[in-house]
């Protein structure tokens, strides 16, 4: 299956609630910003890096989220990342550091902010990292995809 024909089925499902999805191949990725009414679709070109943290970046939603936490860390950790991609590592194993170091946060809040993942598709080598938790120190588990 390609990236095409997943978005064509993410476009035609209903919708009930705000998500974030991101289809790919080797080709092409698609990143899906969805509220319970409306999809916004954005990027379309495998060979450039793409990042998200837990806000609306198509502007035509950004008018319709709910404000953010006070505690919320979702805008500096990805401005962190806007800054640093700009000239971003050319190995994995950095660029896996690299997004450790921007985007794992533990509030000392009860119920603060706090990392729960995260995720580096390299769709050339047809490989997913992932770990759940804090990413500092964690070693990914490195998947691969058809």
């Amino acid at each position: 299956t390609t990236a095409e024909a997943a978005l064509a089925v993410l476009e035609r499902a209903e919708l009930s609630s705000g998500h974030n999805y991101l289809v790919a191949d080797a080709e092409r990725v698609f990143d899906v910003e969805t509220t319970g009414r409306v999809k916004a679709r954005q990027h379309a070109d495998a060979g450039r890096i793409y990042w998200h943290t837990n806000h609306y970046l198509d502007p035509t939603l950004t008018p319709l989220e709910m404000p953010l936490h006070p505690s919320s860390t979702s805008l500096p950790r990805y401005d962190s990342l806007c800054e640093w991609l700009q000239d971003p590592p050319d190995n994995k194993q950095a660029l896996w550091d690299g997004l450790a170091a921007r985007v794992s946060y533990e509030s000392a809040e009860r119920h603060g902010a706090k990392t729960c993942g995260g995720v580096l598709l390299d769709m050339a080598a047809r490989q997913v990292w992932a770990a759940a938790g804090d990413l500092r120190g964690a070693t990914p588990v490195v998947v691969g995809v058809e």
